[in-house]
C-alpha cells in the first residue's frame, strides 16, 4: 500500500508580509539612492561657470556686422599768392580818389598788380568782388575776405563793368568799389595811405564848399 507523502505546511501570514515589506524597502532604498546621485549630478552642472569666447570677425565689432566706411579725399585747389594775382579797382562810388587811394593799399598788402579805373556807373551803393574764370575764384574769395565785402561772383562782360573794357585785359579779380567802403581804408594798411585818403577827402570837401559859395554869389 502506497503512502503519499505529506503536503508541506502552509507559510504563515507572518513570513509573507515580512518579504513584501523587505522588497518594499528595497525598491525604496534604491530609488532614494539612484535620486540622490541624479541631484548631485545636477546640482554639480549647474553650480559649473562656463566661459564662451567670441573672436569677431575682420570688419565686425562684437560679431556684429559694420557698415564699410568710404574714404572721400578732396583736393583743395592752391592759393594763389596776391603778387601773382592781377587786381583792378573800380570806382563805382562817384567819389574821386577812392579807388586810386584803395588800388595802392593794396599793393602795399601784397597785391603788387593792383591798378585803379573807373567803373561804367558810378552809383554803386555796394561793393563787389568779380573774378574772371573758375581759376581765380579763391583768390577772389581771399581778396573779399580782407576788404570785408561780402558779394562774389562772376565777371559780367567787360563793357558793363568798366567804363574802358580793355583795362580789364588780363585781370584775375575785380573790385567795384561802391559807397559802402569808398572812403574806409583796407585793414592793416600802411597809416601814411589813410593819411593821404583823409587829406584828399578834405580836398574834395573844401572844393564843394567853395564851389556852393561861388553858386549863391552868382544867384545874388
Amino acid at each position: 500500500m502506497n503512502r503519499r507523502a505529506p503536503a508541506p505546511p502552509p507559510k504563515s501570514s507572518s513570513t509573507t508580509g515580512r518579504t513584501v515589506v523587505l522588497v518594499a524597502l528595497a525598491s525604496a532604498a534604491a530609488a532614494f539612492i539612484l535620486g540622490r546621485g541624479f541631484a548631485n549630478n545636477k546640482s554639480s552642472n549647474n553650480g559649473a561657470s562656463t566661459t564662451k569666447t567670441t573672436v569677431p570677425k575682420a570688419g565686425t565689432k562684437g560679431g556684429t556686422t559694420l557698415p564699410t566706411t568710404a574714404t572721400t579725399f578732396i583736393t583743395v585747389p592752391p592759393t594763389t599768392p596776391p603778387g601773382a594775382v592781377k587786381v583792378i579797382v573800380l570806382n563805382g562810388n562817384g567819389i574821386q580818389g577812392t579807388a586810386g587811394s584803395r588800388a595802392k593799399e593794396l599793393v602795399a598788402l601784397g597785391y603788387a598788380q593792383a591798378t585803379a579805373s573807373d567803373a561804367a556807373q558810378n552809383n554803386s551803393a555796394t561793393s563787389a568782388v568779380y573774378y574772371a574764370t573758375a581759376a581765380d575764384q579763391a583768390a577772389a574769395t581771399a581778396l573779399a575776405t580782407k576788404i570785408g565785402v561780402k558779394a562774389i561772383d562772376a565777371m559780367p562782360a567787360a563793357d558793363k563793368l568798366a567804363k574802358d573794357p580793355t583795362k580789364l585785359t588780363g585781370v584775375n579779380v575785380v573790385l567795384l568799389l561802391g559807397k559802402d567802403i569808398a572812403a574806409n581804408p583796407i585793414a592793416g594798411a600802411p597809416a601814411t595811405t589813410v593819411a593821404v585818403t583823409a587829406t584828399t577827402a578834405a580836398a574834395t570837401a573844401t572844393a564843394t564848399t567853395a564851389a556852393a559859395k561861388t553858386t549863391a554869389t552868382t544867384k545874388k
